[in-house]
């Protein structure tokens, strides 16, 4: 029955490629908006608010290499904090459909901290995602992404620590033929 059913769904989910906005060679463009909640394995929970962006390269219709970059940069008091992070990734887009593209990737990320006064704090680590481009346009999506990351956390002069983050970005995505 598995099998039959298989055969039956395989012409209709060929269709469904085909007709899917994303190609092999698109070149997808992001700007994305996020909240990252972080749980560090010492001390206090908090929320950070960042803004980036991305550029990936659709190596076959379902795969996509890329990487994502966020700058954040607050100051208060005096005070002036300024985040960076690079995070090349890898997704898979699944089921595509001519408005939505569900996808799941990973990757991993480096970046760094610095405060005024202070010394560089160092950011790596690995994630997962999961996400779904809902088309307006042939060329143009918006969609989630909820990524899950584990980091490590290195201070000059101190030990290093581990933290969880779970992140959910809200994309706008314009695809270049």
């Amino acid at each position: 029955m598995m099998f039959l059913a298989a055969v039956l769904a395989a012409p209709v989910a060929k269709a469904l490629a085909l007709e899917a906005p994303i190609q092999k060679g698109n070149l997808e463009v992001a700007a994305l908006a996020s909240y990252q909640n972080t749980d560090p394995d010492e001390g206090d929970k908090s929320g950070t608010s960042l803004l980036g962006g991305s550029v990936g390269y659709f190596i076959t219709q379902p795969l996509e290499a890329g990487s994502a970059f966020y700058v954040l940069q607050t100051e208060s008091a005096g005070s002036k904090m300024t985040f960076t992070m690079l995070s090349p990734f890898v997704k898979w887009h699944f089921f595509p459909h001519p408005k939505l593209v569900p996808y799941v990737g990973t990757g991993f990320t480096v970046g760094s901290i610095k405060f005024t006064g202070s010394d560089n704090i160092s950011i790596v680590g690995f994630g997962m995602s999961g996400g779904a481009d809902f088309f307006l346009k042939d060329n143009l999506a918006i969609g989630p992404e909820l990524r899950f990351d584990r980091q490590v956390i290195s201070v000059s002069g101190m030990d290093d620590y581990g933290a969880n983050s779970i992140t959910l970005l809200m994309q706008v995505k314009a695809y270049l033929f």
